[in-house]
């Protein structure tokens, strides 16, 4: 990616680049665990801070044609190398974007990414299949990112969590797995932490968050009740092998979220991928409504 980046670059030079990003996506997770975090290369995978190497310089704007990359951990793993993110922090429809709407808006000398975003919102809203009906959508200002994290950390110190009792199932889903790996991060916070004070947190995340619009809910799989704009991990009690990756993440540890972590890293035996036989694998969603979920690849919905 990086070499192929770099040719188009010195091939068409400019002051300002756009990147599109369009293939498979899982948000934050590793490489390694049968699907990744963005993309897919035959048996190779990229993991969301390989990809951040791979970038070549800033960009004016990441977009992201792929399931769940509207993540805190992929946004913060991310700002140093684009001024605005676009992305859904829920899985995307097979047809993804409406390219003849907003590549318009994209290719002009400021473009509008509210407007960019608002087109995708609008066109799967609009939908008269209400399975299709079905989207979430947010800008990110990235410039803003390190101070939410910042904020954040302030919010959670010092309070209490303990993953093993907390819901998880009471947190407003964003993914299609059983298991479930991505919620509204806002929604998360609230119910974590309801005796803090938030006022100084939802401030700044109006400040990161430029637009955000969701749909009433995903191909009748969930409703989705509330929505902040990104989407976060809530801790998995027995999936040790996934926590202990993501606190290696840029975000975990700017944002306080490791501090969630039980003082316990010398006891923990980080099993591999496929020690898990016992763990339901993260790419296997069954389908839903007449098979419109791919089964293997939970990427895109398939044409009816």
């Amino acid at each position: 990616m990086n070499s192929l980046l770099w040719e188009i670059i010195e091939m068409y030079p400019s002051d300002d680049y756009g990147l599109i990003l369009w293939s498979h996506g899982t948000s934050w997770l590793p490489a390694g665990m049968q699907l990744k975090s963005f993309a897919r290369d035959g048996n190779r995978q990229m993991d969301i801070s390989e990809l951040a190497e791979a970038l070549p310089l800033r960009f004016g704007f990441i977009l992201f044609d792929a399931c769940l990359m509207g993540a805190v951990e992929v946004a913060y793993e991310l700002k140093d190398k684009a001024d605005y993110i676009i992305a859904s922090s829920g899985e995307t429809i097979y047809e993804g974007f409406p390219y003849d709407l907003i590549i318009p808006e994209l290719i002009k000398q400021q473009p509008d990414f509210r407007k960019v975003a608002e087109s995708y919102f609008t066109y799967y809203n609009e939908q008269e299949n209400e399975l299709y009906r079905s989207a979430t959508i947010s800008v990110v200002n990235t410039c803003e990112l390190e101070e939410l994290a910042a904020v954040t950390a302030q919010a959670i110190a010092g309070q209490a969590f303990d993953m093993t009792t907390f819901d998880r199932r009471s947190v407003q889903r964003l993914d299609v797995y059983s298991e479930q790996y991505t919620f509204d991060f806002m929604d998360f916070i609230n119910r974590a932490f309801p005796e803090t004070d938030k006022t100084a947190l939802t401030e700044q995340l109006n400040r990161a968050v430029l637009y955000k619009a969701h749909t009433a809910g995903f191909i009748g799989m969930y409703d989705i009740d509330t929505f902040c704009g990104l989407s976060c991990y809530i801790l998995h009690p027995s999936r040790d092998d996934l926590n202990d990756y993501y606190r290696r993440l840029n975000w975990s540890k700017a944002s306080g979220f490791i501090n969630l972590f039980d003082d316990r890293e010398e006891e923990m035996n980080v099993p591999t991928p496929e020690s898990r036989a016992d763990v339901e694998p993260i790419n296997k969603i069954q389908p839903r409504q007449g098979n419109l979920l791919e089964n293997e690849t939970p990427k895109e919905l398939l044409p009816p």
